[in-house]
Order: C-alpha cells, then structure tokens, then sequence
C-alpha cells in the first residue's frame, strides 16, 4: 500500500508484516517524537481506533526489528495472545526506517487515516463532549489539526463535498474557512483553478493576505472576510457618514 501525503509531498510505502516476523531490541533507541504512553493506554487505543501509525522497522534476514514503535508491537502482542486479534489483523502495518521514518515523526497527524477519516471522527467526538487536547491525544495529532477540523463546520456545502470527495486536503479547507463568507469561498475556489494545491498560496490565504500573486505574475484581490450581512452593515455606516458629512459641509457654506 502506498500513501501519498500531498501538503508535505511525499510518499510512504506501507508494507504488510506478518506479527511473527516482528521484534524488538531492548537496547534501539526510541526515535519517536511523541509524549511515552504506558502499555495499557496503547492497548486500549489499538482496541478503539486500530493502528494509526505503522510501526517503523530495518530488515533482518527474514525477519523485522522494529526501532520505532516498541510499546505498539508489545500491545499488539498482549492482544493477540489473548485472542482479541483478528485473524486480518496479524498483518502489521510498517514502513522501512531508511525509506520514510523522517515524513512519519515530523506528521503532526496519524498515517493510517485519510484526512477525510481523521476530520470527521474529531468532530463526531467534539460533539460527543470531548475536549480539543483529549481528541489531539485520542488520534495522536497536533491541536492545530484539531482546528482545521472544526472549521470545516464554516466550509461552502460545494467546497465541503469536495473535502469529503478527497478532492481538497484538510489544510486547504481550512483556508477557504478563514472567510466567514461562504459564497466568497466559492469564488475564490473557482478563481484559483489548479492554483489550489499551490501549497504558498493557501499558506498566505490561511494567514490572512489580503492580495495573491501567481506564479505567471497576475494577482488577485481577495474577498471580504465577512458575512455579507457584515459587509452590507459596513457599506450602509459608511454611506450614512459620507451623507452627514455632506449636510455639515452644506450648512457652513449657507452660513
């Protein structure tokens, strides 16, 4: 299986390891990013969620050492010699240490889930009641994927269906959702054509810029940031000034 991660460009291969084939060395060190967590926390995330991220390994003969996921492949193993594996489940997920453990601990997000799958279980346990930092340790990702997820409650319908669609990743509908306006989404999707997977564009667009350059050398301006009501408001207040500014300058020049 191969998983492609188009914000960060790069390509993991996963590669199906039969549990016997798999090892550890007390003695490896741990290379992993992430907070230690105890067995039992594993096991019980392994039961929920399965595996979110695969297990990072270096050959041996015929077998597997894994460097990178110790305490995963010691819950594995509790597991199945309780029987509460299943029987599909005793392929292990892993990838080679020399081919992509860099992509794996620099991810600020699992894997083994799409970011459509991630998005939507985040949001389904927010709404159960969960709060942001327990879900970022639920699904072992930062708290800023978190927010992007929520702001999808914020997208168009049309730019959503095109999220679900895996037509859009999370960070790039995360961007279209710093405008309230979600007609202003719309058009400004439409506007950027093939420009939308232009990983700065969308960078400057989440930040805020105010005028997009392309790489041709055309620019655009960028709608407004608020709700037309917003905008109506702003445009009727102005109009009210300008009006009354008017009547004043009427009056001195009477006087």
């Amino acid at each position: 299986m191969i998983l492609h991660d188009r914000k960060e460009k790069t390509t993991m291969t996963i590669m199906m390891i039969p549990l016997k084939q798999l090892s550890s060395t007390d003695g490896l060190k741990l290379f992993s990013r992430k907070p230690s967590q105890s067995i039992s926390h594993i096991k019980n995330s392994i039961f929920k969620d399965g595996l979110l991220n695969p297990l990072v390994v270096t050959q041996q003969e015929k077998n597997y050492q894994v460097i990178d996921g110790k305490k995963r492949l010691n819950a594995i193993k509790w597991i199945a010699k309780y029987n509460r594996l299943s029987q599909g489940s005793k392929k292990i997920p892993c990838v080679f240490h020399e081919e992509n453990h860099s992509s794996i601990t620099s991810a600020n997000r699992p894997a083994l889930l799409s970011c459509q799958e991630l998005a939507h279980a985040i949001l389904r346990d927010v709404d159960l009641g969960a709060s942001s930092s327990s879900v970022a340790l639920r699904y072992e990702c930062a708290t800023s994927v978190i927010e992007d997820a929520l702001s999808l409650r914020k997208l168009h319908p049309k730019l959503l269906q095109h999220f679900n669609n895996q037509n859009l990743t999370l960070e790039q509908a995360a961007a279209f959702a710093t405008f309230d306006n979600t007609e202003a989404q719309l058009r400004l999707f439409e506007q950027l054509g093939q420009f939308v997977t232009n990983q700065e564009i969308m960078s400057k667009i989440r930040t805020g810029s105010n005028v997009i350059e392309f790489p041709d050398g055309s620019i655009i301006i960028l709608p407004s940031r608020k709700p037309p009501a917003q905008v109506r408001l702003k445009y009727e207040n102005t109009k009210q000034a300008d009006t009354s500014s008017k009547k004043r300058c009427s009056m001195r020049v009477a006087a």
